[in-house]
């Protein structure tokens, strides 16, 4: 019910009543404002190339206020059955279970920035995505969180996570050039069945820097291997059934 949708170069946008879209297609610019916690956005289909899409969400003054989701859309911006070539984000004040939900998406990302989500910051399901740079900044809950897919991230920045800053699921793969991980819970979680590699760590103030389990039964553990990192080995946490390798 009172949706609207525009289309961009085959790229289906719809979005309700709250939410204020401006496009600037010279500069290839989405400019999204959300004029109430309840406004949702959602592409599908088609193909976006060197585009920024820019999402201001409604700034809340307490948690309380937190939007339950009651639509099949989790994210504030939901990104669905999409090929990306170049194109950023640029995300904040949301109030979403997620700030942004990529879902059976492909292709590559230049950059996605994410501050202050009430919630998770970024999703990613049964997508294959490359990523040059991500930049999460205090999120409630987990800054990235990836399931069923294969991700490759160049730089990954996570600071001020509520829980996890990269958390890694269901049968998935990534691999990380270089993280920088501040102020987490658990800073990389791979859990049921995952396989995550990274070349290189810089962990500050986070409870545990590496976690590898299985928290489904239908899956298997979780598997890290790490080339460089600054993290005590004492900050490591794996059950039986899963790996976390040094090299």
């Amino acid at each position: 019910p009172n949706w609207s949708s525009i289309n961009i170069e085959n790229t289906l946008i719809q979005f309700n009543k709250n939410i204020d879209i401006k496009i600037d297609e010279s500069k290839k610019i989405i400019l999204i404002n959300q004029k109430n916690k309840e406004g949702l956005v959602l592409f599908k289909n088609g193909k976006l190339t060197n585009w920024l899409i820019k999402f201001n969400g409604h700034k809340l003054s307490s948690n309380k206020d937190i939007k339950k989701e009651t639509s099949y859309l989790t994210g504030c911006l939901n990104i669905y059955d999409l090929t990306l070539e170049k194109t950023s984000f640029d995300i904040e004040n949301t109030v979403c279970e997620d700030a942004i939900n990529f879902i059976n998406s492909r292709g590559s990302i230049e950059s996605i920035k994410v501050k202050n989500s009430f919630s998770d910051s970024v999703d990613m399901d049964f997508s294959n995505l490359k990523i040059k740079k991500i930049d999460i900044r205090n999120s409630l809950n987990d800054c990235l969180d990836l399931s069923f897919g294969k991700y490759q991230i160049d730089t990954l920045i996570v600071k001020n996570c509520g829980d996890k800053g990269v958390s890694v699921g269901e049968n998935s793969k990534l691999d990380i050039n270089f993280l920088m991980a501040e102020k987490t819970k658990m800073a990389v979680v791979s859990k049921d069945s995952s396989f995550v590699t990274l070349k290189e760590a810089n962990i500050k103030n986070s409870d545990i820097c590496f976690a590898a389990y299985r928290k489904k039964q239908e899956f298997s553990g979780g598997k890290i291997v790490i080339k460089d990192y600054n993290c005590d080995k004492e900050k490591i946490y794996k059950s039986i059934d899963s790996e976390i390798n040094f090299l």
